[in-house]
Formats: C-alpha cells, sequence, structure tokens
C-alpha cells in the first residue's frame, strides 16, 4: 500500500517567504475535518513546530516570528489577493468577523488550483511519494506547454521515467535523437561527458519545435523544465541555458526557454510579480500557478489522469 500523499504538516514551513507561509495555510484549510483555518489554529501549529529541532531542517516557531499578529497580517493580505486573482478557481474564501479562511462551496471543482497546491508542498511529502508527483506536475506542465506551441508543432515529454519519442536506454541516445529532430548537431563525447549508462533527462522536460515545411535548420525550437522546489526554482532554469546546452548540441538558431513551477509568484496585481522574487527569476517563460491555472481555464484542460488520482489520496486526508 503506498505511503500517505502528506505528512507531518505539525511542522510549520522551513521559509519565511509568505507565499510559502499561504500555500501551508491553505493545505491546512483542505484537510481540515471543518474545511477552515484561523489565526487560533496558526498559533497552535506553530505550537507544535516548537517541538521539533532546527536540526531536522525545520525553523521552531519562536524563530520564524514572535509576532503572530503581524504575520497574520501579511498572510491575510496575500490570501485575500489570491482569491481576487484566481476568482472562480480558487477554492476558499475569507471567514466573516474571523481573521482565516475556509472552503468555499464547490471548492472540489477547482482541480487545477488545487494540484500546484499540492505539488508546492514537497516539503510533507514523503520521499516514496515525490515522484508522483513531480511526474504528475511534469504531465500538466505538458499539457500547458503544448497549448502554447502551433496546433502542427510537435510536442514530446523528455523525462526519464516516461515512455514516448525519448523512450531510449541512455541520456546521449535521447539528446542524438533530440539533434535529429530539431536538426541540431550532436558534439559531446559519450563516454566522456556523461556517467556511465546515464538514464536522465539532462535536465530537460519538454521540448517543442517545427519543422517549418522543409529540412533545413534554423527552426523554431522550445525547451522547457519543471520544478516544484521552494528554493530551486531560481537555479533550475540554468538546466536549459546556452552554458549548459551548448557544449552538448550545436542548435543554429537561439532556442525558447520555459520554466514551469508550482509556485504562486503573482504579486498585486496581473503585472506584477512576488514583491522579492522578480529579481531572481532567470531569463526564461516563467510559467508559475497562475498562468497555469488560468490557460487550462481558458482552453478546458482536463488534468492528467495522475494528478486526478493524487488529489483523491489528497482530499481524503483529515487534519486537525
Amino acid at each position: 500500500m503506498p505511503a500517505d500523499i502528506l505528512r507531518g504538516l505539525d511542522r510549520t514551513p522551513s521559509q519565511n517567504a509568505v507565499d510559502i507561509w499561504a500555500d501551508y495555510v491553505e493545505m491546512r484549510c483542505i484537510l481540515h475535518p471543518d474545511g477552515y483555518f484561523t489565526i487560533d489554529t496558526t498559533q497552535e501549529a506553530e505550537e507544535e513546530s516548537a517541538d521539533y529541532s532546527a536540526g531536522g531542517g525545520l525553523v521552531p516557531a519562536q524563530e520564524i516570528d514572535s509576532a503572530l499578529s503581524a504575520k497574520w497580517g501579511d498572510l491575510n493580505r496575500q490570501l485575500r489577493r489570491r482569491q481576487s486573482l484566481f476568482g472562480d478557481q480558487y477554492p476558499f474564501e475569507s471567514m466573516e468577523d474571523v481573521d482565516g479562511i475556509q472552503l468555499k462551496d464547490g471548492w472540489e471543482g477547482c482541480g487545477w488550483y488545487l494540484f500546484q497546491l499540492l505539488a508546492s508542498s514537497l516539503q510533507y511529502i514523503p520521499n516514496a511519494r515525490r515522484n508522483d508527483v513531480t511526474h504528475a506536475f511534469e504531465l500538466v506542465s505538458f499539457l500547458i506547454f503544448k497549448s502554447l506551441h502551433a496546433i502542427d508543432a510537435e510536442v514530446h515529454g523528455f523525462w526519464a521515467n516516461g515512455g514516448g519519442r525519448y523512450a531510449l536506454p541512455t541520456l546521449p541516445d535521447k539528446l542524438t535523437r533530440l539533434a535529429r529532430d530539431i536538426r541540431a548537431t550532436p558534439i559531446f563525447d559519450k563516454w566522456k561527458d556523461f556517467r556511465p549508462n546515464d538514464r536522465g533527462d539532462g535536465g530537460i522536460d519538454l521540448v517543442a519545435w517545427h519543422g517549418m515545411h522543409d529540412l533545413r535548420d534554423r527552426v523554431p525550437v522550445a525547451i522547457g523544465q519543471c520544478g516544484c522546489s521552494v528554493t530551486e526554482w531560481s537555479s533550475k532554469p540554468a538546466e536549459i541555458g546556452r552554458e549548459k546546452i551548448s557544449p552538448l548540441l550545436h542548435i543554429p538558431a537561439e532556442w525558447h526557454r520555459y520554466f514551469f513551477s508550482p509556485l504562486c509568484f503573482t504579486g498585486g496585481n496581473k503585472g506584477k510579480w512576488c514583491e522579492g522574487k522578480e529579481a531572481d527569476i532567470a531569463g526564461v517563460v516563467f510559467v508559475d500557478r497562475f498562468r497555469i491555472v488560468k490557460r487550462a481555464e481558458s482552453l478546458g484542460i482536463q488534468l492528467p489522469p495522475l494528478a486526478e488520482q493524487l488529489l483523491t489520496e489528497m482530499k481524503a486526508i483529515n487534519y486537525h
């Protein structure tokens, strides 16, 4: 029987960023038997987390923020901002006369938002289940990535744990096929540039190209990377940058780079990034929670079955 999809929610986030804390509050709201989360339950969570040491990778409550009221003020503004921005796709609503949020009527229909929230919660997902969640997010990202390209473009997953066009024995084999597809030239040494029997994806998760109706090179190419980590979103896009790809493949024309993250990087309005984040976002097409949810909503895209299965598991958990 598989391990529970979530564990350790009596530990508050190890990051101080308000967007990460807002995700934690939302997750606790979903899992509460009565479907709400208030400032009182926040205080209970901090008191519970004080039983854990920083050596476990979690910061004791007293080090996070002793001024709980000030923290809740920031959290409340963030949660209300999300309610305004996501509209019908937001599963929560503010509570009357109480500092907190509750699940709104019909919240279970907000599957795209709920799955991004789950994928953003890796620190609460057991190691045995993380591959399930991250691969489901790759499948989600693939659908959005595909929707952003021409209907006759070639769009494929490049991940190590899936089938399809690049289900080949080793990474050099996969890169050789990719080079042929996008009309590039492999310039790597299979024996020197890779670990023996490297079966990974080389940091590439998604690829797209258009053949332009002939066999010449210099065709449109896009390469995508997916990442759920709350700490690696600023560094992972480098895996599909020129410094990483150019020593392996000579691609005659510059390629477009996409990074998909389930985190919520939307700031005070649709024209702003989350405060304190923009300077660290790499020069890629950055597709965060808001863009994923809204793209899926606008086109009526359905969640992949694996993502639906994981949400069913999440909804079955009751946590006070």
